[in-house]
């Protein structure tokens, strides 16, 4: 084998490694990647439950709607947390009231308070005191439930409801105060003071 031999191999050797390169230059490499998280598209945003319970001073608490409009407001003057977990605002001594636009004027008075804000529900408990001034109600009950997006109350344990002239007792009342009617079941009994 002599410098022949030696030259055709270093020339093979050559354009192996030439054609290596040239293939390596088209190829595309493929690599495994960890894939990225999905986006979240604008329904699912929407979707997305998101809390608008908010704390407004040292111990005023406000709910806003989608708009950012003032829904209802709180004044709590003895001790309260916001439950992240939950979306739920508790205070004790409260002083509440609907202040939406769109919704029926109300005011309570309770010695226990709950704001859900994932079901739109606020209940009331301990000396509940209620009043409707657009019915020219009020009333008393050991506690209340009411559902702002529906406007309705459920209230229970020992009612006692004023409306105009009219005393009515029970143990629980329904009021629809978008149908502005009120309901009082349990041995209700009612008199007029007139």
């Amino acid at each position: 084998m002599g410098k022949g031999h030696l030259i055709r191999n270093i020339i093979i050797f050559a354009v192996v490694l030439g054609a290596a390169v040239f293939l390596i230059g088209r190829t595309t490499i493929v690599r495994e990647e960890t894939p990225s998280p999905p986006t979240q598209t604008e329904e699912e945003a929407a979707e997305k439950p998101t809390r608008r319970i908010e704390l407004v001073g040292q111990s005023t608490v406000s709910k806003r709607n989608a708009a950012g409009e003032s829904v209802w407001e709180a004044r709590i003057d003895g001790d309260w947390r916001l439950d992240e977990a939950t979306a739920k605002i508790l205070g004790s001594k409260v002083s509440w009231r609907a202040v939406g636009e769109d919704l029926q004027p109300l005011q309570v008075t309770a010695g226990r308070f709950e704001a859900d804000d994932a079901s739109d529900t606020v209940h009331f408990a301990d000396n509940v005191e209620a009043m409707m001034p657009s019915e020219n109600a009020r009333f008393t009950a050991e506690e209340l439930q009411y559902d702002v997006s529906q406007q309705r109350i459920a209230a229970a344990g020992g009612v006692v409801l004023r409306w105009g002239n009219m005393l009515v007792t029970g143990q629980r009342l329904t009021a629809d105060m978008v149908a502005h009617k009120i309901w009082v079941r349990g041995k209700a009994r009612m008199t007029y003071e007139g």
